[in-house]
């Protein structure tokens, strides 16, 4: 349940408070968020980790951005949790694919249609194969490997120049829900560190479906 942020009235009241406290003291004033006053006698909102004792994660000029780095804080111990010894965002950010893909897929199984599931069920195993090895830090930073996914997936999908039906010709259809399962991968990662995906970012795996140089 979403907790309202205290009233101006609140704030004043714990700031005179304050005021009259020791210069370290700090007061609850809702939400797990802690004010205090710096040097300059300014508001400050801290937040206290899970399991950190008294230790403060972060000093905030408002209530409501302690709030929103607490969420995502809490977002990243969660998923941490839940896939091992990780503790930290930057933990997570050098996941691979490959790691990261389990807690994924809980996401495709309560967002996603039953047609979708299956769609990225088969773009996951091509994923997996071309870019199962790369941490989620290197394809939300390094552009370029678009380049060499595609590569990979062209290789992979593209038939034996002896076989039977077909020889040589590359399945596209079948490519691109490789390269879709990988988006939406990186995005759901995105999401979960409280970034909203750009339409950049996302479309930097997303196959055109008609601009066929994208896969030259």
């Amino acid at each position: 349940m979403r907790v309202r942020p205290p009233s101006e009235a609140r704030l004043k009241a714990t700031e005179r408070d304050l005021r009259k406290a020791s210069p370290r003291a700090q007061r609850a004033v809702g939400g797990g968020i802690y004010m205090r006053l710096d040097a300059s006698g300014r508001r400050r909102f801290q937040f206290r980790t899970r399991g950190g004792g008294s230790h403060a994660a972060g000093t905030f000029d408002s209530w409501i951005e302690a709030v929103a780095a607490r969420d995502e804080r809490g977002a990243a111990l969660a998923e941490s949790a839940e896939l091992g010894t990780l503790d930290s965002a930057s933990d997570l950010r050098r996941m691979t694919v490959k790691q990261y893909a389990p807690l994924w897929w809980k996401h495709v199984l309560n967002d996603c249609e039953v047609l979708t599931q299956v769609d990225y069920r088969y773009g996951l195993g091509m994923a997996l194969i071309v870019a199962g090895d790369f941490t989620l830090e290197q394809l939300d930073g390094a552009p370029l490997l678009v380049d060499e996914i595609k590569t990979r997936l062209r290789k992979l999908k593209t038939r034996p120049k002896n076989a039977t039906h077909r020889p040589g010709e590359f399945t596209k259809a079948a490519a691109d829900k490789g390269l879709k399962a990988l988006s939406n991968i990186v995005a759901v990662w995105l999401r979960s560190r409280a970034r909203r995906p750009s339409t950049r970012e996302v479309c930097r795996f997303l196959p055109s479906g008609v601009e066929e140089e994208r896969w030259v």
